[in-house]
């Protein structure tokens, strides 16, 4: 088989041609290799508005079939990056669950992610995006740059695509990483802690795999989320005792990382649910952006509150629904309501309901009636929408309690 540049050229061009013939991509393209936009319904779109359910999101953003296994290693990356719905993570209380969950729906990511080489393209493309904005720049702007930033952090940091780099490529990963890091420090008006989250999380899985040991013990680096806003200082410091004891392991033993402000709250009947209470929110660019996005991409469901890194979706269905919570409950917590029966199963679409969807979607939120619900969506803003209409998948398993 003739695997020369030209051939590959020849195939790709040859396999998007057929894909423009029956409709499915642009005809103008952007280079040699690739058409203009390998998307062309996208949030903001009109064909876009017309969906009504996350399933013909996902189908409407899939490629022709073939077109991902042609491309080359470069040109997949950038279209791994352009996918609209790379930033669904970021409405999940566990972002690397949302990630797996959007890599498996997506057929470029999906190649991407096994494709060898992924790391060392996306890792030049990281080592050329820029952190620190001019002070220009408007603050939307600025919001969605942090958001591309997080998905080159977010992608390189994937397990199999660390797991393909060699020893010198994992070095090369945290000496950049680390002055990515030092960079978004600086710069505190743009990128707030959790701007930080997505830089820790690669230089700690990074740093684990380089020295050898379990980085999925921890918490931080298991989930890609941050169990506080403490937990995000635990991995430079360590990071730089590798640099200064070369040869030497570093792992970090603890397990569980320091907690913002480690406390609890109560189910009804008076069972104990460990929680954290979180004070620093998102900077003005970065909840600007975020309303944006998801309003964007999610025309039909109305937003009612400013995105927030402070509560999630359990805290705000189980916990508190006033504007200022502050809680973040990770799972099994929520799992502590039905449990010790506070709340029992029931069904019916009653107002005041709590609908969970199940353990591979971890979402909650609170019925309103009919199929309406309200809930917080991961660290975007409260969310009113039809209960299917949301990037939660498997809506047909929803299970819905009421309080006993």
């Amino acid at each position: 088989m003739n695997h020369s540049p030209g051939a590959r050229r020849r195939t790709v061009l040859a396999t998007i041609a057929t894909a423009v013939v029956a409709g499915l991509v642009p005809i103008a393209p952007a280079s040699a290799d690739m058409p203009a936009d390998l998307y062309p319904i996208r949030p903001g779109t009109q064909a876009w508005a017309e969906f009504d359910t996350y399933d013909e999101m996902v189908r409407a953003t899939q490629l022709p079939a073939g077109v991902p296994e042609a491309m080359s290693t470069d040109d997949l990356a950038a279209s791994a990056l352009d996918y609209p719905l790379l930033l669904d993570p970021l409405y999940h209380d566990n972002i690397q669950l949302g990630m797996d969950s959007v890599v498996a729906n997506s057929n470029v990511l999906t190649e991407l992610i096994r494709r060898p080489g992924a790391g060392g393209a996306l890792l030049k493309r990281y080592a050329d995006i820029q952190i620190r904005l001019p002070d220009s720049v408007a603050p939307l702007d600025a919001g969605d740059h942090t958001f591309e930033v997080w998905k080159v952090e977010s992608l390189l940091a994937q397990p199999q695509v660390l797991g393909g780099m060699s020893r010198d490529q994992l070095e090369e990963i945290l000496r950049i990483g680390r002055d990515k890091y030092a960079a978004k420090q600086a710069n505190p008006q743009t990128y707030s802690r959790s701007g930080l989250e997505p830089t820790t999380v690669l230089l700690g899985r990074a740093l684990a795999l380089r020295e050898g040991w379990d980085w999925t013990r921890v918490p931080l680096l298991r989930d890609a989320t941050a169990p506080s806003s403490a937990a995000i200082d635990e991995i430079v410091p360590t990071l730089d005792r590798h640099f200064t004891e070369p040869g030497v392991a570093h792992p970090i033993t603890a397990g569980i990382a320091i907690m913002d402000r480690n406390t609890i709250v109560r189910t009804p009947l008076g069972t104990a649910v460990g929680v954290v209470e979180i004070s620093d929110e998102f900077t003005d660019a970065e909840i600007k952006s975020l309303n944006a996005r998801v309003q964007r991409q999610w025309p039909k469901a109305k937003r009612e509150t400013n995105a927030s890194r402070r509560y999630n979706c359990h805290s705000y269905a189980w916990y508190s629904q006033a504007t200022n919570n502050k809680i973040w409950m990770n799972t099994p917590g929520d799992d502590t309501y039905w449990r010790d029966r506070s709340y029992v199963w029931t069904t019916g679409t009653n107002a005041g309901l709590r609908w969970s969807w199940p353990e591979s979607t971890d979402h909650t939120a609170i019925g309103t009636g009919s199929g309406w619900v309200r809930g917080k969506w991961g660290k975007a803003g409260r969310m009113f929408h039809w209960y299917n209409y949301g990037p939660y998948e498997h809506p047909e398993l929803i299970n819905k309690y009421r309080e006993n």
